[in-house]
């Protein structure tokens, strides 16, 4: 799917899910804090076609295409409270609409942390890679951020849920709730590597997941190849018979 390049609802979700303050981004993107916020509401502003492109950059959107830049994204969910991950439920969904499949991933920390019916004492060790079925070259890692005063509040936060983000595990199932099987458990170091390790290739965390990856190959690069080459989709569609 192609996000509008001004949908700004969007862009400060992402800026959210970044982990960017609104006068973070103004200081990466060179724009006034006043003029950033005034734009983020919807409101006319001086922001300039090309500031506003380069805030795209920035939260991860090529400008030309309105898609997530190829590669490894990391967002991450204010707290488990049901507001905060319902938002990104709907963004993952905005930006991921073909779905994802969905490889759940935890440290061995966790073990260490386990309390029965308490969420916090999982958050700092569990985390999601979702892979979209749209842009195979993307790789998106989500986690929560603890918040011991939003934990507190009885009935106010829940897991990530496979089925309202049109998720599925890597076996094709898509359970109400991912199952203590399918959780891929890593040494600690690995784990952390993946959640912040900007050297770290789509490649390389494949690979630790145990992803096959994809294929080079996708329908856009075919395209333009066979666009170059001068041929139609109708004289591709007879030569494979379709036609």
């Amino acid at each position: 799917m192609s996000i509008e390049k001004l949908d700004v609802g969007i862009l400060d979700l992402l800026r959210i899910m970044k982990s960017l303050s609104l006068r973070e981004l103004a200081r990466k993107t060179n724009n006034s804090h006043g003029n950033l916020s005034t734009w983020f509401q919807g409101k006319m502003s001086s922001l300039s076609n090309e500031r506003a492109e380069e805030i795209q950059r920035v939260l991860g959107i090529d400008p030309l295409t309105g898609r997530l830049f190829a590669g490894i994204h990391r967002w991450t969910i204010p707290s488990a409270m049901t507001s905060d991950v319902e938002k990104a439920e709907y963004i993952v969904r905005k930006i991921c609409p073909g779905g994802s499949t969905i490889f759940p991933i935890r440290s061995a920390n966790l073990v260490q942390a386990f309390i029965p019916g308490s969420l916090g004492n999982f958050l700092p060790w569990i985390a999601w890679v979702l892979v979209p079925v749209a842009s195979p070259q993307i790789r998106i890692v989500l986690g929560i951020k603890p918040s011991a005063k939003h934990l507190n509040l009885f009935g106010s936060s829940r897991p990530l849920a496979l089925k309202t983000i049109g998720g599925r595990l890597p076996d094709g199932s898509a359970p109400e709730e991912i199952p203590a099987s399918a959780w891929i458990s890593l040494p600690p170091e690995v784990f952390d590597r993946i959640k912040t390790d900007s050297d770290l290739s789509v490649p390389d965390l494949d690979s630790i997941l145990g992803n096959p990856g994809s294929s080079d190959w996708t329908w856009e690069r075919l395209i333009a190849i066979l666009q170059g080459k001068g041929m139609t989709p109708e004289e591709v569609a007879r030569k494979c018979g379709i036609l």
